[in-house]
Protein backbone atom coordinates (compact mmCIF):
# COMPACT_ATOMS: atom_id res chain seq x y z
CA UNK A 1 0.00 0.00 0.00
CA UNK A 2 1.39 3.40 -0.83
CA UNK A 3 1.45 6.40 2.13
CA UNK A 4 -1.46 8.07 -0.36
CA UNK A 5 -4.04 4.53 0.01
CA UNK A 6 -2.95 4.52 3.67
CA UNK A 7 -3.82 7.84 4.69
CA UNK A 8 -7.34 7.32 3.08
CA UNK A 9 -7.91 4.16 5.46
CA UNK A 10 -7.11 6.14 8.59
CA UNK A 11 -9.37 8.98 7.09
CA UNK A 12 -12.50 6.45 6.54
CA UNK A 13 -11.85 5.21 9.94
CA UNK A 14 -12.07 8.79 11.12
CA UNK A 15 -15.25 9.62 8.98
CA UNK A 16 -17.24 5.98 10.40
CA UNK A 17 -15.76 6.89 13.77
CA UNK A 18 -18.01 10.13 13.01
CA UNK A 19 -20.97 8.45 11.94
CA UNK A 20 -21.76 6.41 15.18
CA UNK A 21 -21.15 9.66 17.13
CA UNK A 22 -23.84 10.93 15.14
CA UNK A 23 -25.79 7.74 16.72
CA UNK A 24 -25.57 9.08 20.00
CA UNK A 25 -24.34 8.49 23.79
CA UNK A 26 -27.82 6.80 24.17
CA UNK A 27 -27.37 3.90 21.65
CA UNK A 28 -23.76 4.13 22.73
CA UNK A 29 -24.48 3.01 26.02
CA UNK A 30 -27.79 0.73 24.83
CA UNK A 31 -25.94 -1.19 21.73
CA UNK A 32 -22.75 -3.48 22.32
CA UNK A 33 -22.10 -3.44 18.51
CA UNK A 34 -22.20 0.17 18.13
CA UNK A 35 -19.50 0.46 21.42
CA UNK A 36 -17.45 -2.92 19.50
CA UNK A 37 -16.95 -0.71 16.50
CA UNK A 38 -16.09 2.14 17.94
CA UNK A 39 -13.25 0.58 19.52
CA UNK A 40 -12.08 -1.24 16.70
CA UNK A 41 -12.45 1.71 14.72
CA UNK A 42 -10.14 3.47 16.79
CA UNK A 43 -7.60 0.27 16.62
CA UNK A 44 -7.81 0.44 13.12
CA UNK A 45 -7.10 4.17 12.72
CA UNK A 46 -3.95 3.34 15.07
CA UNK A 47 -2.76 0.61 12.91
CA UNK A 48 -3.33 3.02 9.60
CA UNK A 49 -1.53 6.17 11.56
CA UNK A 50 1.46 3.99 12.12
CA UNK A 51 1.57 2.17 8.99
CA UNK A 52 1.61 5.80 7.50
CA UNK A 53 4.26 7.21 9.86
CA UNK A 54 6.62 4.51 8.44
CA UNK A 55 5.65 4.39 4.86
CA UNK A 56 5.92 8.55 4.71
CA UNK A 57 8.65 8.65 6.53
CA UNK A 58 7.84 10.34 9.31
CA UNK A 59 10.07 10.50 12.61
CA UNK A 60 8.97 8.38 15.59
CA UNK A 61 7.05 10.35 18.00
CA UNK A 62 5.36 12.77 15.70
CA UNK A 63 1.63 14.07 15.86
CA UNK A 64 -0.99 13.23 14.96
CA UNK A 65 0.37 9.55 14.30
CA UNK A 66 2.04 8.67 17.77
CA UNK A 67 -1.59 9.55 19.34
CA UNK A 68 -3.42 7.28 17.39
CA UNK A 69 -0.83 4.45 17.63
CA UNK A 70 -0.79 4.95 21.31
CA UNK A 71 -4.61 5.27 22.04
CA UNK A 72 -4.84 1.95 19.44
CA UNK A 73 -2.71 0.23 21.95
CA UNK A 74 -4.69 0.88 25.14
CA UNK A 75 -7.42 -0.29 23.33
CA UNK A 76 -6.24 -2.96 21.53
CA UNK A 77 -4.20 -4.51 25.02
CA UNK A 78 -6.92 -4.25 27.53
CA UNK A 79 -9.52 -6.99 28.31
CA UNK A 80 -12.98 -5.87 27.56
CA UNK A 81 -13.93 -4.87 31.31
CA UNK A 82 -10.92 -3.10 31.46
CA UNK A 83 -12.22 -0.51 29.25
CA UNK A 84 -13.67 2.46 30.72
CA UNK A 85 -16.82 3.50 27.94
CA UNK A 86 -16.64 6.92 29.05
CA UNK A 87 -13.27 7.45 28.09
CA UNK A 88 -14.16 5.44 24.75
CA UNK A 89 -16.93 8.02 24.06
CA UNK A 90 -14.87 11.21 25.30
CA UNK A 91 -12.43 10.59 22.77
CA UNK A 92 -14.43 9.87 20.55
CA UNK A 93 -16.34 12.86 20.52
CA UNK A 94 -13.34 15.44 21.38
CA UNK A 95 -10.57 13.36 19.26
CA UNK A 96 -11.77 12.07 16.06
CA UNK A 97 -12.75 15.39 14.52
CA UNK A 98 -9.60 16.83 15.36
CA UNK A 99 -7.17 14.64 14.26
CA UNK A 100 -9.10 14.37 11.06
CA UNK A 101 -8.76 17.87 10.41
CA UNK A 102 -4.90 17.88 10.83
CA UNK A 103 -4.17 15.20 8.18
CA UNK A 104 -2.13 16.72 5.95
CA UNK A 105 -3.34 17.84 2.30
CA UNK A 106 -6.28 15.52 2.53
CA UNK A 107 -9.69 16.82 1.35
Amino acid sequence: MTSADLLAGLVRALDHLAELTALGRERFDADVLVRLAVERLWITAGNYAGAYRVAAGVEAGTEPWSELYGYRNVLAHMLPEEISDDRVWFETVERAQRLRDELPDYP
